[in-house]
């Protein structure tokens, strides 16, 4: 089942929905297939077409021609909290800047300047998108120093050139969040821009290298070209040196330097406190409140339905406290009845389908339930107005 289709990607290009149940690829059936080996039987070069088979709903099946291509992944997620702007990235990749500065223009034409950052559980990633990502928060001044154990490297320092930040500022942060979420976090935190929330960070701010290693025999050949070390990355710099696959031993990655706070804080082993401590909140009755996608209120759903929107509304359902099972794509006689005792709550006729007034209502105790659940949140938007 597709949970979830990427914006701008081959499979929405191609009309791909979620809730889609794929069934074949290529004419050879995938049912009862585990997702691993699906994804290499989908897997191909940039370009290249595949055809798979599609059920939706009750429809019968029908093929789908898709064209491969990269797939960018989008590391940044936007919400809404009353007047509130809600930001969170989840990793720095290359696609990190763009997303995030696309957000801001999303919520700069909302006039907000109350805003939320959430590195919560982002393990790092590149250093620079980080940076970049700083330079739209901090105020003029340094944003971190990459400092060099080798005296032939030339430390760095980054610096944003921001004469006055827009917004209002709260940065929620947990124990895994690590390196360049470190970086980030800490420059906002020396910088005063802006309010850290939640439990100490997990404190990894080393830059590692992955270099390859000479073998003996290679290191005494290159030593009479003036080789005075065993990184064959060295060898390449002298004149008349020409290494082959046998010169090679192996590669070690070696931690060649390390990032430091405005302040010039070691963040490595350390990690950051926040200003205010909150403790983390846990999946309640097995369901993260985060998991749950906000219901789309296009389409109507009767019981005996099959369709992505029914898995968040049950989860909605399941935290309300109403009687569900596991949820899943079909709206069941239980979910039904669920859903007509919850209609008879709200004042709205009890039918026990899935209709937009009632998806609507579901989408507002959801916004709820995500700042009783998650108290850390509930703390930065406190903190913010």
């Amino acid at each position: 089942v597709i949970y979830e289709v990427q914006p701008d990607s081959p499979a929405a290009r191609s009309g791909l929905l979620p809730g889609d149940n794929l069934t074949a690829v290529e004419g050879v059936s995938v049912v009862g297939l585990g997702v691993g080996p699906v994804v290499t039987m989908l897997k191909g070069e940039e370009g290249t077409s595949i055809a798979v088979e599609i059920v939706r709903g009750q429809q019968k099946p029908f093929s789908i021609e898709i064209t491969r291509d990269i797939i960018e992944i989008n590391p940044v997620i936007t919400a809404l909290f009353g007047g509130v702007g809600y930001i969170k990235i989840t990793e720095f990749n290359d696609n990190t800047e763009k997303n995030f500065l696309s957000a801001l223009e999303t919520l700069d034409k909302q006039q907000i300047t109350q805003l939320v950052l959430d590195l919560r559980d982002n393990p790092g990633g590149a250093a620079d998108q980080a940076v970049a990502v700083a330079k739209q928060l901090i105020p003029r001044g340094l944003i971190t120093r990459l400092d060099f154990k080798s005296e032939e490297s030339e430390d760095i320092s980054f610096y944003s050139d921001l004469d006055k930040k827009k917004y209002n500022l709260a940065v929620l942060v947990n124990g895994m969040s690590a390196s360049a979420a470190e970086i980030l976090a800490g420059a906002v935190q020396d910088a005063r821009a802006g309010t850290l929330v939640g439990s100490r960070t997990y404190g990894k701010s080393k830059v590692q290298t992955v270099l390859p290693l000479l073998t003996p025999d290679a290191y005494s050949k290159y030593a009479r070209l003036g080789a005075r070390s065993v990184n064959a990355l060295k060898v390449l710099e002298l004149e008349g040196a020409k290494l082959t696959e046998e010169d090679i031993l192996g590669w070690l990655k070696l931690t060649t330097g390390e990032y430091f706070t405005p302040a010039g804080r070691r963040i490595d082993q350390v990690g950051l406190t926040p200003d205010v401590a909150v403790e983390g909140y846990l999946p309640l009755h097995g369901i993260d409140v985060h998991g749950i996608d906000k219901l789309p209120r296009t389409t109507p759903l009767a019981q005996g339905s099959k369709d992505i929107a029914v898995i968040n509304a049950e989860k909605i359902l399941k935290l309300l406290n109403y009687t569900v099972n596991t949820p899943d794509l079909s709206l069941d006689t239980i979910t039904a009845a669920a859903l007509k005792e919850y209609q008879q709550k709200k004042k709205i006729r009890a039918t026990g389908a899935l209709d937009i007034l009632t998806q609507a209502e579901l989408n507002k105790d959801l916004d709820r339930l995500i700042l009783e659940i998650d108290t850390p949140l509930a703390k930065a938007i406190e903190l913010l107005l």
